[in-house]
This record gives C-alpha cells, structure tokens and sequence, in this order.
C-alpha cells in the first residue's frame, strides 16, 4: 500500500506525518489521535472524513478523545476531523492480533481476538466480534483490583460513545458460547478466584451502577470464594436458565434460576478462603 495524495488541504491541516520509528506515522496537530504504520493507503471522503487502510507488525494507534487504544497487523477505517481539528475515529474493522481497549473512569475494558469492528456513531459504539475471543473488564476497588473475564465464540458490545469517559460505558451486549464468565480480585495476598459462570448463550446490560447476566443453556454456577466481603453466592449450581445481578465491582447481589436440572450444593461458609 502507498500514500494517496487526494486528502483535501483542510484535512491535510489536521495531520502530521513522521518517519521515524519512535514516532507516529499519523498524528492530529494536538497530538489526540494517532497512528503507527508501515503501509497505508488513504481516500478521500470529503473535507473532514477520509477512509483508510494501514497495515504494520503490528500497526496501533489511540484516540485520547475517546479512550481508545488498539493494534492489529490490519486496520481499514474512516476517520473524521472535528470543527477544532481533533482526529475521530468512525468506524474501523481489525483483523490478525487484535487488542482493544477502552479506558472508563474506574478502569479498562480489552478485547484480544483475531478479527473485531467498531463503529462509533457518536451516541453509542458497536464492537462486534465475530470469532473466538477474551473481554477483559479490570478495576480499582477498596480491596484490590478486580477482574471480569469473559470468553466465547462470538460476541457483540455496545457501549456509551466513546468519546463519553464514563464509570459504566457497557450498555449491553450478546454473547454466543459456550460462554465463560470468570471473576478474580488481585489483593496484597495475590490473586484470588471468586467465582465462574459458564452456559451456551450471554446477554448482558446495564442496570444503573449494576449489571445483569442472564445465561441459558447448560448454565453452571461456582463460588471460589466464601469471602462475604468478595461474593454473596455461597454454591455450586446447575441449572436451564440462569439470571445473575451484579454491582460495579462485580459482587454478586442476586442470582434466579430456572428449569430442569436445578441441582446445587451450598457450602460451609467457613470452609475455603
């Protein structure tokens, strides 16, 4: 890929190109959003948005006014400049070692998967992942740092703008599985499991500071902690359907099942760690 020469002098007064290694192949005048290339390739749109298509071992870039970092070895997106001369992204499709990650006022949320799209369309920013992936949600609590992970074969996100810093960005999602949800708190005495739910499908949304998870299929319940300071849920637990109320540092406030089987065994809250 070569660099066109059709971006308009408007846009062109936005950018700033490097060729050094150190610096960005592509930055804005402010030095909000920028970009690290080996090739690339851009086309015209209009005066404030142009299309384009970079690649790198890896290429990666940010956009503080958004929260966003991301790298991938490919990256085909549209960009647009505001009325002060930032740099936005609208739009983009990752692919080959993707890592995703938004920055919300309590911590980061990032996904690592093969292939991701995001589209930003100022209200609201769709990621969809079409294949196998890791949504790692962190953050700050008064005991540590706490840790939702959540792996499955498909997933799609939607969240707040991300030009929106926000202590609860998720608005809801989808979640095609098997589903994996794992939950850890890393503390003074190390790392901590507190506990794992598993099932076939996911979906997930914002409930003021809470987050609901309603899991169906095959839904398998386990506490690894009988902290009452880390998780209020006490049991193993099987189950057809499953929905499960969490506050913002992930601890459980209620869980409902339903369906046939519903087996579970509660255990000595004094036994374990």
């Amino acid at each position: 890929m070569k660099r066109s020469a059709t971006i308009p002098l408007l846009l062109v007064s936005a950018l700033v190109f490097a060729a050094t290694q150190d610096k960005p192949s592509l930055v804005d005048r402010k030095s909000r959003f920028a970009l690290w290339f080996n090739e690339s390739s851009f086309e015209t749109v209009d005066d404030s948005n142009f299309t384009i298509e970079i690649s790198g071992n890896p290429s990666h870039g940010y956009s503080k006014d958004q929260n966003l970092e991301f790298s991938a070895l490919n990256f085909v997106g549209k960009i647009r400049k505001t009325k002060e001369g930032a740099l936005l992204l609208k739009s983009g499709t990752m692919t080959g070692s993707v890592v995703l990650t938004v920055t919300d006022k309590d911590g980061t949320s990032t996904i690592k998967t093969g292939k991701a799209t995001l589209d930003d369309n100022g209200e609201t920013a769709t990621v969809t992942v079409p294949g196998t992936f890791t949504f790692a949600n962190t953050a700050s609590t008064s005991k540590g740092v706490r840790t939702m992970t959540v792996g499955a074969p498909h997933a799609t996100f939607t969240l707040k703008s991300l030009s929106v810093e926000d202590e609860n960005p998720l608005i809801g999602g989808e979640v095609s599985g098997p589903v994996s949800v794992k939950v850890d708190e890393k503390g003074e005495k190390g790392k901590v499991a507190i506990y794992t739910l598993t099932g076939q499908h996911m979906t997930i949304k914002s409930q003021g500071t809470d987050k609901v998870m309603y899991l169906t299929g095959g839904v398998h319940m386990s506490s690894d902690s009988t902290n009452p300071e880390k998780t209020s849920f006490f049991a193993d637990f099987d189950a057809d359907q499953a929905t499960v109320v969490v506050d913002k540092d992930y601890v459980i406030k209620k869980v409902t099942t339903k369906g046939n089987p519903g087996t579970g065994t509660l255990r000595d809250k004094k036994s374990g760690g």
